[in-house]
């Protein structure tokens, strides 16, 4: 029997490849491949960049009302790629998850 696995993070607790992992564990019998998935929140620009075999990056931006916040982003190559920002939010700070800030040429 062959199974894919393609589970959603665990906000919190783990991640979509994390889940797949531990569900690998069970599936003792047959193939198995696991497949990370996003719903387009938390997760999504780590799943993205990883999966086309892009790099991070760290940049110091500010927040809404202008405090000074690290945020990473996924890089698939300096020169034509995309480019995606995960805002690392302060611990009293709701994670808003990635936006998408355009296309490289």
């Amino acid at each position: 029997m062959k199974a894919l696995i393609a589970i959603d993070s665990f906000k919190g607790c783990l991640t979509s490849m994390e889940a797949g992992k531990a569900a690998l564990e069970a599936f003792t019998e047959g193939e198995a491949e696991i497949i990370p998935v996003s719903d387009g929140g938390e997760g999504f620009s780590t799943i993205l960049t990883e999966s086309l075999g892009g790099t991070f990056r760290t940049a110091v931006c500010h927040d809404p009302i202008g405090r000074p916040i690290k945020a990473r982003y996924g890089l698939r190559n300096p020169i034509a790629g995309y480019v995606l920002r995960h805002g690392r939010q302060h611990s009293h700070h709701r994670n808003r998850g990635c936006q998408w800030i355009g296309a490289l040429a």
